[in-house]
Parts: C-alpha cells; sequence; structure tokens
C-alpha cells in the first residue's frame, strides 16, 4: 500500500491470491464505486453472507483537506469507517515525525478496529475511496511524502496474505512506532500472525532511536491543535 507504511515483505505463510469484481448494491457491475465482492482463487465469491472480519486500519496525515487540519481529517474518516461496517475500537490521536522522507509537516495518526464483511480488496477499495474524498491521489503521491489522507489496511483476522495490490499483515507494520504505538493503545494483545507477538511486545522491542524515538510519537492532549 502507501509508501509511508512501507517496508520490506514479510514473508507469508501460505499465500492467498484474490482479485475483486466491482459490483453495485443491486448486483450490477458498477466500476469505480468500491462496491465489491471477493473472488477467491477456487472458492467462488465471499462478501454477502453475513461473514465478519476484525480489521484493523492505521491512518495518518499532514496535509488540510476539505475537512479541515489533519487531526479533523482522521477524526472525520474515524467517523467515516462505520460505512463499511462496525468501528469497535478508536485509538487517540498522535504526533508524529515524517519517517525517512524528513522535508514535510509533522503527521497525525491513529487507528481503528472494526468489524466488516468485506473482503480484504473489496475493503482496501473502499478505504482508497475514502482517500479520494479527502483529496488523496495516490497516483500523483511523492513517495513517503506529504498527504491529506492515508489509511492503510494493516491486518485482517488471521490472514496472511498476498496479492498484486495487498500484502497482509502490511510489511511496515512492525517497524514503525507511529503504527505501534495507537495499535498497542487499542489492542495490545492482538498477534501478528506472523512474527507471533503481540502489538504491545513489537512496540516495545523497537529501539529508542532516529525515527522510533519515543519522543517522535506523542499522544495529542485533548484540543491541542
Amino acid at each position: 500500500m502507501c509508501p509511508r507504511w512501507g517496508g520490506s515483505k514479510l514473508p507469508p505463510k501460505k499465500p492467498i491470491f484474490i482479485g475483486t469484481e466491482d459490483i453495485a448494491p443491486g448486483g450490477s457491475r458498477q466500476p469505480g464505486l468500491g462496491n465489491s465482492v471477493t473472488v477467491v482463487a477456487g472458492g467462488g465469491r465471499r462478501g454477502a453472507a453475513g461473514v465478519r472480519h476484525t480489521a484493523t486500519i492505521g491512518l495518518g496525515a499532514n496535509l488540510p483537506s476539505p475537512a479541515g487540519a489533519p487531526e479533523d481529517t482522521v477524526r472525520a474518516a474515524m467517523d467515516g469507517l462505520a460505512a463499511a461496517g462496525r468501528v469497535t475500537a478508536r485509538s487517540s490521536l498522535y504526533r508524529t515525525q515524517p519517517v525517512d522522507y524528513a522535508a514535510q509537516p509533522a503527521f497525525v495518526n491513529a487507528a481503528v478496529q472494526m468489524e466488516t464483511e468485506l473482503e480484504p480488496e473489496a475493503l482496501l477499495d473502499f478505504l482508497l475511496a475514502v482517500e479520494r474524498r479527502y483529496g488523496r491521489d495516490r497516483r500523483h503521491d511523492v513517495p513517503k511524502g506529504p498527504r491529506t489522507l492515508d489509511l492503510d489496511l494493516l491486518l485482517m483476522d488471521d490472514l496472511v496474505l498476498e496479492s498484486p495490490r495487498l500484502v497482509l499483515p502490511h510489511p511496515g507494520l512492525a517497524q514503525r512506532r507511529f503504527v505501534l504505538a495507537p495499535l498497542s493503545e487499542i489492542a495490545p494483545g492482538l498477534r501478528h500472525p506472523v512474527l507471533d507477538a503481540t502489538m504491545a511486545e513489537l512496540l516495545a522491542a523497537l529501539p529508542d532511536e532516529g525515527a522510533n524515538r519515543r519522543d517522535a510519537v506523542r499522544k495529542l492532549r485533548q484540543g491541542e491543535p
């Protein structure tokens, strides 16, 4: 997904390759709207029969959007995720220093857990549509540079998946304090399905140096701009 959350790929256990077809709610084809069911290799379609998944999503922003300042955008996007399911946990907002591309404003980051009936790539399509709503067009991004909104699918159940569009767990998850700090707030016991470590354990294992310095990621106080 987005370079801000990027890194080398973790070796997946038994990758699952999937593709999507864009389907309108009534069943007719309607490309580009993110209303998708998933076609699983050898297994038919899923996503319509009430199977609920637990998805973990990282949010970030460091440019103004139609919703306002970055913190307003992140809050609005958290609310908007309810259109794809039920949000069960929301982290605090965190002010974080840029990683790799230093010549840009500080970010506001957060994490959300939600229940959804969407399959992984259908949820990815939904997240990309939300980004576009807030002015983000990934085709014109500066690699690892500023953006109005970043929505990354980090984990989905205990799925280990690699497809041309999506890798789960997210490859950068275990290396980034700005990801693990909000995640550990809402789901400290959530276990990484490849590394077999909890989010709290992964956070504790990060070195206190460089982009992963403890003081590079701090929780925003109520009302703080």
